[in-house]
């Protein structure tokens, strides 16, 4: 199982997670987060009064996540069998 795949399997509960969580499946959690929102996954972000710490959760549905240039051709072919206009 890939950093990301860890990652997302985490945070797919819909819970907050802190960093110390993060840390455990790889150091440079936040290069994994930002290649993820990359391909179309969004994280809500707050910092934690008590440690200082940040804590992540995850807030767009998994089955509308996908890589931007998928997106895009989907909306494509979309408007092509549509005939809208993009």
């Amino acid at each position: 199982m890939t950093q990301k795949e860890k990652i997302i399997k985490l945070l797919s509960d819909g819970e907050w997670h802190n960093a110390t969580e993060l840390h455990r499946i790889c150091w440079r959690y936040s290069a994994r987060m930002w290649d993820l929102k990359r391909d179309g996954y969004e994280f809500e972000k707050r910092i934690n009064p008590i440690n200082k710490l940040e804590d992540w959760k995850l807030t767009n549905n998994l089955e509308n996540a996908g890589t931007p240039l998928k997106q895009f051709y989907n909306k494509i072919q979309k408007a092509i069998g549509s005939k809208e206009r993009i």
